[in-house]
């Protein structure tokens, strides 16, 4: 009856070992991002909203001092003077946030998009480097991106905004179309079309 109780107790401690470490290895990732990655974005959200916050406060306390020293230097009309304040915008640092983490995580998967689309046409199309991408240098905390991608005839002006896509494309003849995507997915299958369709135009 020990060794039943023992073998019991040993199999128990078996388990829970096991479930503590396949909670680690479920935290070591979250979706489609590393908990490193996660971390790092958070810093850099909190970062974006402090000065978010510190810049509002700024242009808060300027327009108040302008406003008292324009009173205290005017001259009465009338009984009374009226104190005409301006109308300070909301920072909004909650949507600015949601909108570069958004814009952060869909631009990783824009960019593996953009890899896979590369090695497909070397070693499908035998298309050796001839897909060109150019990315606009913007700041750390603008919440919107932009690239453009050459394919022969073919050139997408690309934004990224958020979490939503929109590729302009210009044709040969000055003519231009827009498409907005929602996802990484949509985004690889439009080009593995157009990809095609240029490649079918050069063979025949």
């Amino acid at each position: 009856a020990r060794d039943d109780d023992n073998n019991n107790n040993n199999n128990n401690n078996e388990v829970s070992t096991t479930n503590r470490n396949d909670s680690g290895a479920l935290n070591e990732s979250s979706g489609t991002e590393s908990a490193a990655r996660l971390q790092t974005l958070c810093k850099a959200l909190l970062l974006h909203a402090q000065y978010l916050y510190h810049e509002h406060r700024t242009i808060k306390e300027t327009n108040d001092n302008r406003q008292n020293h324009a009173l205290d230097t005017a001259k009465p009309k009338g009984l009374a003077r009226v104190k005409k304040e301006e109308k300070l915008q909301s920072p909004q640092i909650l949507q600015s946030c949601v909108g570069l983490g958004c814009k952060y995580i869909f631009e990783r998967k824009v960019r593996s998009v953009l890899k896979r689309i590369s090695n497909w046409l070397q070693k499908e199309k035998n298309c050796q480097s001839e897909m060109k991408c150019q990315w606009l240098p913007l700041g750390m905390f603008d919440t919107h991106s932009q690239f453009v991608v050459l394919f022969r005839d073919l050139c997408l002006d690309v934004g990224i905004d958020g979490d939503t896509l929109c590729v302009t494309q210009v044709g040969s003849s000055g003519e231009y179309r827009s498409v907005c995507l929602s996802s990484e997915i949509e985004f690889e299958m439009f080009l593995r079309l157009e990809f095609d369709r240029r490649i079918a135009n050069t063979l025949n």
